[in-house]
């Protein structure tokens, strides 16, 4: 392939790739996310009570997020000095390598200590390759169809990989979870994890044979390439990056409340079997491919990004606690319901962001914008609300009863902040030309 104004087949291939590796993100995660909630208790830290064992198991999880901001940083270095093929080639290696030694690590019983802190490695290294990706990859696509009409449409299918990646993890657990409780819990939930190996691989392999942004090879042939893209971003619009992290904060939370906090919430509290939990899940995430669409179509149509993404913060704070009530009916399609709900309308408005913070910045830092600005925002919020939230409940003896309008709150402080960061945003991006 080569660069230029693309023909309809060459996009759908290059967002077809790119869509692979977003994909897989959110698989590697979805798949972690589960694990932390219904695998990583029993195996890694089986000494201690339930309660406490779940709160080290989200630790763990969350510590993964620790590293993306550095990921970030490093992969959007890269990508904005070299090119943005390259480094999102070296994401997902990055990301495979992390992938396939949690898949390998032996149980608590097998090496004792060394266990759990070989998996706080490994969920590190998975964290530093996230760290490029999504941000990488909102931003690539963004370049190659920057003169579209439909940006928005195009762009939202980077988004879509999240919802993929709920599903194919979850699709990937709940037939795991088929196998016989003790090979599933030795050996069997490792499958998902290999399976992502080799999605890495190929879908890095794929990506090397895409070509470079016309954008980015512009700004190259022109040798106007920053230095420094990180000290640069700082220098000239730390403003926005502190903004597109704070409507971040509750993008990223909302959706780890979704797929991470509700498993756990729903198996550990509400006492359904973990197979009912991730259906619940991935019947969200099924409802969200399609909400997705809706939702950066409308966002072409009515030229605006800010009208469609302050729409998820106002929902949420309006519907945290209505969340928990119907879960706590312990009604099976309430319980579902209350998911997918919570589940659509907090990606409703995050269906736009990669569109709307690849065109907030400029070329020559836009990588490295983009990707800092959600994975700052990441450990705060997707990494702590449900170590936060467990720990809550944690502090009732696990009386969900008594705990959860406190659990709920937290969602609704999220809500509120996610929504701050929204109302600060001056320029609405949909038909601002990228420079």
């Amino acid at each position: 392939m080569s660069g230029g104004e693309l023909a309809r087949k060459d996009l759908v291939k290059i967002t077809a790739v790119l869509n692979i590796g977003t994909s897989l993100e959110w698989y590697d995660f979805v798949v972690s996310s589960t694990a932390a909630a219904i695998v990583w208790p029993e195996i890694y830290f089986s000494s201690s009570n339930p309660a406490t064992a779940l709160l080290l198991s989200f630790t763990v999880f969350g510590i993964g997020f620790l590293s993306r901001p550095i990921g970030s940083i490093l992969f959007g270095h890269f990508g904005d000095k070299i090119g943005r093929k390259s480094s999102l080639v070296w994401t997902l290696l990055t990301m495979g390598i992390g992938t396939l030694g949690i898949g390998l690590d032996p149980s608590l019983s097998q090496i004792g200590i060394l266990a759990p802190i070989l998996l706080t490695l490994f969920r590190l290294l998975q964290g530093l390759g996230i760290g490029g990706e999504w941000g990488g990859a909102a931003t690539m696509l963004t370049e190659f169809v920057s003169t579209k009409r439909f940006r928005g449409f195009w762009v939202s299918w980077i988004q879509q990989g999240l919802q993929f990646g709920v599903i194919l993890g979850n699709v990937a657990f709940l037939l795991l979870e088929r196998l016989p409780e003790p090979v599933f819990l030795s050996s069997g939930w490792r499958i998902a994890y290999y399976i992502g190996f080799v999605v890495a691989i190929t879908a890095a392999v794929l990506r090397y044979k895409v070509y470079e942004t016309p954008l980015f090879t512009k700004l190259l042939s022109k040798k106007e390439i920053s230095k420094i893209p990180f000290v640069d971003m700082m220098k000239k619009d730390w403003k926005k990056v502190f903004i597109m992290a704070m409507i971040f904060l509750e993008a990223s939370a909302g959706f780890y409340i979704a797929i991470s906090f509700s498993q756990a919430y729903i198996k550990s509290f509400l006492h359904f079997n973990s197979s009912f939990a991730t259906l619940a899940v991935m019947i969200g995430a099924i409802a969200t491919v399609f909400g997705t669409m809706v939702a950066a179509y409308l966002s072409d149509v009515i030229g605006s990004r800010k009208k469609i993404m302050i729409i998820s913060p106002i929902g949420v704070i309006l519907f945290s606690f209505p969340f928990f009530i119907l879960m706590n009916t312990r009604v099976p399609s309430l319980v579902i319901l209350a998911v997918a709900a919570y589940y659509v309308i907090e990606l409703f408005g995050w269906s736009v962001m990669p569109t709307f913070y690849a065109e907030y910045t400029p070329t020559k830092y836009r990588y490295t914008a983009t990707s800092f600005a959600i994975n700052l925002a990441t450990p705060l919020s997707g990494g702590l609300a449900p170590i936060i939230m467990t720990f809550i409940l944690q502090q009732f003896n696990d009386n969900y009863l008594i705990g959860w309008p406190y659990v709920a709150l937290v969602s609704v402080i999220y809500g509120v902040l996610g929504l701050i960061g929204v109302l600060l945003v001056k320029e609405d991006t949909a038909t601002r030309a990228l420079e």
